[in-house]
């Protein structure tokens, strides 16, 4: 379901205007009668001179009235309500302010190119002020509390008076002191006055001109020469009324006197940047509302307004009187409708989502009927769609609906287990569906299974697709497992599922779990609902911990000297030596009982090997025999040492570890006696232990001996 952009672009969007701002204040709406407390004007009235305004407030019931009237008819001037201050009290003067409320307004200033602001003034002999003002201490006033708590406050305006000479003049404010600029007062007459302001000239500080024209007279505008082009010395982003930005609202004062009278204030604004967005095939109403000016567009057009429809700068040049000729330019762009087309209404599967997708672009905002603002939406359920589509403004819409179709129906079954002399069957499947498509690509409705597998069957019913699928399995073959190998004494556990009927092992054994024997093939045979199935065939291998086969014997070597040892063994996975060594040789230097560790998964072996250190530069000569048999030949235990040694000792033990002879003395030898009786011919042992000459440690040297009687 479509709705054509062009629909809307006549119901809401035929053309706009556009005005620069104009405002009158004429006093019409207002109630014959005392202006105290309507349209939020405040009124304050006192005796005083000219230069003595701080004498007030004005005694009660002095105070004189400050009226809305009618004004007299002069000219062209008619016969108006104005704000009258009627009677004449010399020295008397009433103030009126009134702030910027929702009825009226002053506009802001602050980005505006040109500024018209008219007003008329009745009976020009009498004081008379009218200021823009701002309400610097937000009291609601301006200026009127005995000239005390609101200074400057006081903007751009007029005054008329008679200055210290006595003579009538005109007077140019920005500011709340000084004037910057005067002149003779042009006339006495009711008389309207246009201030003109350039806000950009004199590098933003502005520039001013002020005409009038007479009424009942010739009444043609006319230029107050010693008033032009004044520079403005406006104080931009300053905290004071000089500043265009803060003025918010009207200050008049006037000194009592027949048809002393403010009437029509008039405000026209042309702002520094007309740019103007419209959407496409609208237009726009140009609209200026001054009076007493001519105008000139660029196509011609000579009316105050003009309707654009192009892309394009538009200028206009504004004359006032060939016073004043300014040239406005309004640049108009065409804004495009961001035109979404979310297609034809369609229909989605149950299930299936479906992305409505409008192209994304910036500056454009989105809206769905959920109030969601991506540039898409994600559908599920079936339904009317929309999207709004603003793009600066500028809006357009679609709509779609979406309709739900149902899904095929496909049940292939459960997953099944089937005998292994069973798997050759026709697979068929419970569906609705029109077309077939099986995990092979084959369409037919059917599918001849002859192996174990996944089998997949897509159908298909008005284009939506459903999908089921099948797992079977043969009861063919068990499996127990790899070969494994395990360390000696630990036991291993051969199982099977027990869901089985039967079984059978090779060695006879019939339930489901039992210890495997070791360094043999081991199989098993079951039954489940009639199947008949085998396992295939495991073997497991004893691991013993490391054997060591080989290792260097025990020795002796010389002082300074090293020497290599070496390990050999079986059933091993690595070698570590007291020196973290894992070669099967590694060398050592000096006395010590060195280990070495062969490890396997099992478990590990150590053995030490023993290493004695000797001078071999200072030798010990010590018989192996003797015979002491009173033949002057080896009839003592003979032993020498070709050097010096020190803290001696020499022990003899006989075969079960008795001392039989001992002595420190190097001269006193052993005659082969047991308590002074000669001793049993046999195997004896021979310690000694010494310090050589500098050494540190004590050496030690034992020796078997064969006593000979």
């Amino acid at each position: 379901m479509k709705k054509l952009n062009c629909i809307f672009i006549l119901l809401f969007s035929f053309f706009s205007s556009y005005s620069q701002f104009y405002k009158e204040y004429n006093f019409e709406n207002l109630t014959f009668g005392s202006l105290n407390n309507q349209d939020n004007w405040v009124i304050y009235s006192n005796f005083s001179t000219l230069t003595t305004f701080n004498v007030c407030p004005a005694a009660p019931g002095s105070e004189i009235p400050t009226e809305v009237l009618n004004t007299p008819n002069l000219g062209s001037y008619n016969n108006e309500k104005a704000i009258v201050f009627n009677g004449y009290n010399p020295g008397q003067f009433s103030t009126a302010s009134r702030k910027n409320n929702q009825n009226w307004s002053i506009p802001n200033l602050e980005n505006e190119k040109y500024l018209f602001f008219d007003f008329v003034f009745g009976n020009g002999l009498e004081y008379k002020e009218l200021r823009l003002a701002y309400d610097k201490n937000n009291d609601g006033d301006y200026a009127i509390d005995c000239m005390t708590s609101d200074n400057d406050e006081l903007g751009l305006g007029l005054i008329t008076k008679m200055d210290a000479f006595g003579n009538y003049i005109l007077e140019l404010y920005t500011n709340s002191y000084d004037p910057v600029a005067s002149c003779p007062l042009p006339t006495n007459n009711i008389a309207e006055y246009r201030v003109f302001v350039d806000f950009v000239a004199n590098n933003n500080h502005g520039s001013i001109s002020v005409f009038y024209k007479e009424f009942g007279l010739t009444e043609n505008w006319q230029i107050i020469p010693s008033l032009q082009n004044i520079n403005a010395d406006l104080v931009v982003n300053g905290e004071n009324p000089s500043n265009p930005a803060n003025l918010d609202g009207i200050y008049i004062r006037q000194g009592t006197g027949l048809n002393s009278f403010v009437d029509n204030i008039q405000l026209q604004t042309i702002s520094k940047n007309n740019n103007i967005d419209i959407c496409f095939g609208d237009s726009t109403n140009v609209n200026y509302e001054l009076d007493e000016v001519s105008f000139l567009w660029n196509d011609n057009s000579i009316n105050s307004s003009n309707y654009l429809n192009e892309q394009s700068n538009h200028y206009v040049e504004i004359n006032f009187n060939n016073f004043i000729i300014v040239t406005d330019t309004i640049t108009l762009n065409i804004i495009p409708f961001g035109n979404p087309d979310l297609g034809p209404d369609l229909s989605i599967c149950v299930g299936d989502i479906e992305l409505l997708n409008i192209e994304n672009t910036s500056n454009v905002v989105y809206k769905w009927q959920d109030g969601s603002n991506l540039n898409s939406f994600l559908v599920t359920d079936t339904g009317y769609y929309n999207v709004e589509v603003n793009n600066l403004g500028c809006y357009s819409y679609d709509t779609i609906y979406i309709n739900n179709k149902p899904m095929p129906i496909v049940e292939l079954g459960n997953d099944t287990i089937i005998c292994n002399e069973e798997l050759d069957f026709i697979l068929t499947a419970e569906t609705n569906g029109t077309s077939f498509k099986w995990q092979d690509g084959s369409t037919l409705d059917n599918f001849s299974v002859k192996n174990e597998g996944l089998y997949t069957l897509e159908v298909a019913l008005d284009q939506c697709v459903s999908k089921d699928s099948i797992i079977v399995r043969s009861r063919s073959r068990i499996k127990l497992g790899n070969d494994t190998t395990i360390c000696d004494g630990e036991p291993f556990f051969l199982m099977v599922d027990t869901i089985y009927d039967d079984y059978s092992w090779f060695d006879g054994f019939k339930e489901p779990i039992k210890i495997a024997n070791y360094n043999s093939e081991q199989w098993l045979n079951v039954t489940l609902d009639g199947c008949k199935m085998y396992s295939d065939t495991i073997k497991i291998k004893v691991k013993l911990i490391p054997i060591i086969t080989s290792i260097s014997k025990d020795t002796i070597i010389c002082e300074n000297e090293s020497i290599d040892i070496k390990v050999s063994g079986e059933s091993y996975e690595s070698i570590l030596w007291h020196n973290f060594s894992e070669d099967t040789i590694t060398s050592v230097e000096g006395k010590g009982d060195y280990w070495v560790r062969l490890s396997n998964k099992c478990g590990f072996t150590v053995d030490t090997i023993s290493v004695e250190i000797e001078n071999c530069n200072c030798k010990a000569f010590i018989p192996n025999a003797f015979s002491p048999n009173k033949d002057l030949l080896n009839d003592y235990y003979q032993y020498q040492f070709n050097c010096d040694v020190y803290r001696f000792k020499h022990k003899i033990f006989d075969k079960w570890g008795n001392i039989i002879f001992e002595s420190t003395d190097q001269n006193n030898k052993w005659d082969g006696s047991c308590n002074n009786v000669k001793c049993q011919s046999g195997v004896y042992v021979s310690r000694f232990e010494f310090f050589y000459k500098n050494a540190s440690e004590q050496t030690e040297i034992t020796r078997k001996i064969l006593l000979n009687q």
